[in-house]
């Protein structure tokens, strides 16, 4: 499929003609250009990350074509959500050697791993 639209902008502008066609622009915030903005949509560009940034907050710019041109800009927190998408990592391989007649819930050894979520 195409590209899929993550959040729709909506502007009024209450002059005529080319004075009330609203352009809509992403003016800051929009780390490594991870989104892009096509007339009033936003688009997700790149992956994101919830362990490397868990929220980007875009400022986002009406401008008209009026002259001058007048603008007016309004922010737009994007929230990642958190995916349990590592497996934990066992830090080593270790043998481990049980005596026959061991008692029942003796431990044996103990494992240390690592999620990187």
């Amino acid at each position: 499929g195409g590209k899929r639209s993550i959040f729709t902008v909506s502007a009024t502008d209450r002059d005529s003609w080319l004075n009330g066609y609203i352009e809509y622009s992403i003016v800051d915030g929009n780390t490594n250009n991870t989104f892009s903005m096509e007339n009033k949509n936003v688009y997700l560009l790149k992956p994101v990350d919830y362990e490397k940034t868990p929220e980007y907050r875009l400022l986002i710019m009406a401008k008209d074509r009026g002259i001058p041109p007048r603008n007016s800009t309004s922010p737009l927190i994007v929230t990642i959500s958190d995916l349990q998408d590592t497996p934990p990592d066992v830090t080593r391989t270790t043998t481990v050697q049980v005596y026959d007649g061991s008692a029942k819930d003796t431990t044996v050894a103990e494992v240390n791993a690592i999620d990187g979520d």
